[in-house]
């Protein structure tokens, strides 16, 4: 009888290792998560209020899951810009309290020393700085290491490690950290490690939080006129932008951040850009006050239906050129316009000399614009904006070049919002939009459009019967023609008084030229002189008056 076989034990395979996964940004949701999007809502929610970070300089864009760009300390990445160029602050994010009396955790020790010492590490120990964001806090490690870093920021290296060894708590938290580092380090890399890492203890998602409540009074002294329940939003929104960029992009710059809060919540101007704000109000409002919409007799022309029409081929459009002859009331339209149509808008409009000041970057800190204009014009909070550049024919050959580059910038970062936030509005003279010059400053060799011409003669007409000492003048048609240019009929009515005398009426042109070339300049030969060839060099668009053209009497308007 044949023997049965054994059956063979199967004979048992190596599980195939597992090639190693990297999580993704959208793999990683979780409680503890939630507590990373907290905390980088906190980081911007500092930053636009202006208050103190690790880092200094100005909120530029915050990362997160940063990993791939070879920081150790990945969690979240906060990058500002400082005068002497990018500064940077690597925040790891825990949610339990993670240090203890004994000093760092060895996790995050070890990670802080990566990050200071490998070959490719993208830290500046220069200018970054690293920290530990815990949930909780432990009160004797937080006095400990607040004294450690003041320690550490002694000149001398010897002095502040003898100070730490003498300390039992301190020594303590001290080596464990250094023992850490994995290899030999030097006292000097001890202290300037030290010097760089924060600790930031939190109670987020914690009953009653302090740190949500203070999160919350930030957000409510960045609105105006805010309630409480406003700023709970705003700190709920951006909270919520941490965790799509959490588990979208990676990325959130904060003038992307802003221009999207702007339509959403009635902001406070930030602290940052404030100042420079201030400065191009006040010159706005300045070059706005010179711009008379009314002729000195107090008689208004039509501009408010000229407004509407203009409102109507204005729309959507981010930019409009308007151009006409000297004196037609190119910026007096412009300015009815505004105030009919946009009363609620912000608008920066300054003088040609000015704007020429304001886009130099060896100028502009003198002239009250502490940051490059493209930066504070898009750090505008309110969510409807002007750009006038009035005069366009003034400005100098590399400030047109210039106003160009700022216009180009200015539309780019409106992306496809509609209404645009940014609109710009160019006024010039006609020679310069017949020579092609307007159109080189708005980008485009066909903008959007608009010719201011002469006033009708009916216009002129009703205006010369609502003047006293004027009203002959009305009949005269040579002088209605001669009128239809704003400008020369606002002189003309401003200098009434000399019609008034009780004589017979000029019967020419000419006469009435005489009258009133002899009221401007009372006789004064030298005057004279002097407005005529102010006169010439205007026509030829001259912006100065060369010392040398005076003659030896130092002739000039102020002491003729």
């Amino acid at each position: 009888m044949a023997k049965k076989r054994k059956p063979k034990k199967p004979v048992k395979k190596r599980p195939a290792k597992k090639k190693a996964v990297i999580a993704t940004r959208r793999s990683t949701a979780g409680t503890g998560f939630d507590f990373e999007d907290c905390v980088a809502a906190w980081l911007v929610l500092q930053a636009l209020a202006g208050r103190a970070l690790p880092i200094g300089g100005l909120p530029q864009r915050l990362q997160m899951q940063t990993g791939p760009l070879l920081w150790d300390i990945d969690d979240i990445l906060f990058t500002a810009q400082a005068q002497t160029g990018d500064e940077r602050l690597a925040v790891s994010c825990k949610g339990n309290v993670q240090v203890t009396a004994n000093g760092l955790p060895d996790s995050f020790a070890a990670q802080a020393w990566r990050l200071w010492t490998k070959a490719d590490s993208p830290f500046n120990r220069a200018a970054d700085a690293m920290a530990l964001a815990t949930q909780g806090t432990h009160a004797g490690f937080q006095a400990a290491w607040g004294d450690i870093k003041r320690i550490a920021s002694d000149a001398d290296p010897a002095l502040a490690m003898a100070q730490i060894a003498a300390n039992s708590r301190y020594k303590r938290v001290v080596e464990a950290l250094k023992s850490a580092a994995g290899a030999d380090v030097g006292d000097a890399d001890v202290l300037a490690l030290i010097r760089c890492v924060e600790v930031l203890p939190f109670d987020f998602q914690q009953a009653q939080s302090k740190d949500e409540r203070e999160a919350i009074a930030v957000a409510r002294s960045l609105l105006a006129d805010g309630t409480q329940e406003d700023a709970k939003r705003l700190w709920s929104d951006i909270v919520g932008r941490a965790r799509e960029t959490r588990l979208g992009s990676g990325t959130l710059d904060f003038a992307a951040l802003l221009r999207w809060l702007r339509p959403r919540f009635s902001l406070k101007g930030l602290p940052d850009y404030e100042p420079s704000w201030s400065r191009l109000r006040a010159l706005s409002a300045e070059t706005e006050s010179l711009i008379q919409t009314a002729l000195p007799s107090g008689a208004r022309l039509d501009l408010v239906s000229d407004s509407v029409r203009l409102r109507e081929q204005f729309g959507t459009n981010p930019c409009l050129v308007v151009y006409g002859e000297s004196g037609t009331g190119k910026s007096a339209l412009v300015k009815r316009f505004l105030e009919t149509h946009f009363l609620n808008a912000a608008r920066v409009w300054l003088a040609p000399e000015h704007l020429e000041q304001a886009l130099d970057e060896a100028e502009r800190a003198r002239f009250g614009v502490a940051h490059p204009l493209i930066r504070v014009l898009d750090a505008a909070v309110t969510p409807e904006n002007f750009l006038i550049i009035d005069a366009a024919e003034r400005l100098t050959h590399p400030a047109r070049v210039k106003a160009q580059q700022l216009v180009a910038q200015l539309l780019a970062i409106n992306g496809t919002e509609t209404p645009p936030p940014w609109r710009v509005i160019i006024v010039g003279q006609t020679e310069f939009w017949a020579s092609g010059d307007l159109q080189k400053i708005a980008g485009t060799p066909s903008p959007l459009q608009q010719e201011v011409g002469l006033r009708s003669t009916g216009e002129v007409a009703s205006v010369l019967r609502a003047s006293p000492g004027l009203e002959w003048l009305a009949s005269h048609h040579d002088a209605l023609l001669a009128l239809t240019n704003l400008r020369t009929l606002a002189w003309v009515v401003q200098a009434s008084v000399v019609f008034q005398s009780g004589g017979p009426a000029p019967a020419s042109l000419v006469a009435i030229a005489e009258k009133l070339w002899s009221h401007w300049t009372a006789g004064r030969t030298a005057l004279q002189g002097f407005l005529m060839r102010l006169a010439v060099r205007d026509a030829a668009f001259e912006h100065s008056v060369p010392i040398s053209t005076l003659d030896p009497a130092g002739e000039c308007p102020g002491r003729c």
